[in-house]
């Protein structure tokens, strides 16, 4: 007889993000077995994922978007209220039947679309009714204690965002990338990096960058626009400026790490983020970064290897002081710390989360 315990991570996002890939592959090196599924239609979905996959021990929630779409579209309150209490009552329904439900919190609220007080009380009700809450870092964890207004978050269990470590390895296209879009060595190369929407602050980073005025500095932003609209609109704000080069477009797994190569400095100007898979990315492969002040919250980054900035207006300053010179010991600062973040501990602290919370 088969005793192992099963685990359904929801929604499955594994083919396009790594995190689920690594955090499974820990989990199932202490005993678990891994699947994936996407929220089922209709209500009381959580019942209905522990009816089609065969009674789980855990479901664990990763991000919660589908479910806030869901019940907050609705313009009567009543309604609203209703299907709340439901969710309230899938929870509860779900552990009774025994099967846990683990919640990682990735971010504060979704990045873009949603009634922000039905979503907050969304969450705010999750943080009470699941069996265990996951935060990636203790200073992410005060936050959300003040923002959902939530006590019960103060029993919530901290385990980092583990690093990339042998996800993506060169496919010895450093120096074809260098010049293709001339790069020299005494080239500062600031990169923005990943999918390309309206909240990570791509268009506060041109506009700084544009009045940077170096000669030799090149800002590269490569990535996939969320749109063809919003992609006309960075291209007319970049209004052909020479030392700007765009790659749009989606960044193949065999260019990542040669991509990364060709840069001094990460920046990741978005805002409003518990954590930031590319921050740890960026790490992995030893890259200085520049983010912005709230960024703190990750909690993951040294402030050796980092230049921060006033969300607002202090891109610029930020711009200017980050010398090519400094960028490669900012940047090893960063690889050791990332090393730290091994998936070996993580896996080994969410399966205890997975077997002492019910």
């Amino acid at each position: 007889m088969n005793t192992q315990k099963t685990v359904i991570f929801t929604p499955d996002y594994s083919t396009d993000n790594p995190y689920q890939n690594l955090l499974a592959n820990s989990i199932e090196q202490n005993g678990y077995k891994v699947n994936y599924a996407n929220y089922p239609k209709g209500l009381f979905l959580l019942n209905k994922l522990v009816n089609s996959n065969n009674n789980p021990d855990v479901i664990h929630l990763h991000w919660i978007t589908e479910i806030i779409r869901r019940l907050a579209w609705s313009r009567n309150g009543l309604i609203f209220r209703i299907k709340c209490f439901l969710l309230m009552l899938d929870c509860l329904i779900c552990r009774a039947r025994g099967t846990k439900i683990i919640w990682t919190i990735h971010n504060k609220t979704a990045h873009e679309g949603h009634d922000q007080n039905r979503e907050i009380y969304i969450r705010r009700l999750l943080t009470k009714y699941v069996s265990q809450v996951i935060i990636h870092s203790e200073q992410a964890k005060e936050l959300l204690i003040d923002f959902y207004q939530s006590d019960a978050l103060k029993n919530a269990q901290v385990i980092p965002h583990g690093n990339y470590d042998n996800c993506y390895a060169s496919a010895n296209k450093t120096e074809a990338f260098k010049q293709k879009f001339q790069l020299t060595p005494q080239t500062n190369v600031f990169l923005f990096f990943g999918a390309v929407r309206p909240y990570k602050g791509v268009e506060n980073l041109i506009e700084n960058f544009k009045q940077h005025q170096a000669e030799d500095a090149k800002l590269l932003i490569f990535g996939k626009p969320s749109s063809d609209e919003y992609k006309q609109v960075l291209l007319d704000l970049i209004d052909n400026h020479k030392n700007i080069i765009t790659e749009f477009s989606f960044i193949k797994d065999e260019d990542v790490a040669d991509i990364l190569n060709i840069a001094d400095y990460i920046v990741l100007p978005f805002a409003k983020t518990l954590t930031s898979g590319s921050t740890i990315l960026a790490m992995t492969h030893g890259k200085a970064l520049i983010l912005p002040d709230s960024a703190s919250i990750f909690g993951c980054v040294p402030d050796e290897g980092v230049i921060y900035f006033d969300d607002n207006s202090g891109l610029l300053p930020a711009l200017q002081s980050a010398t090519k010179a400094e960028s490669q010991s900012r940047g090893l600062v960063n690889l050791e710390a990332a090393k730290q973040l091994c998936w070996d501990k993580i896996g080994k602290k969410t399966s205890c989360i997975y077997k002492y919370n019910q």
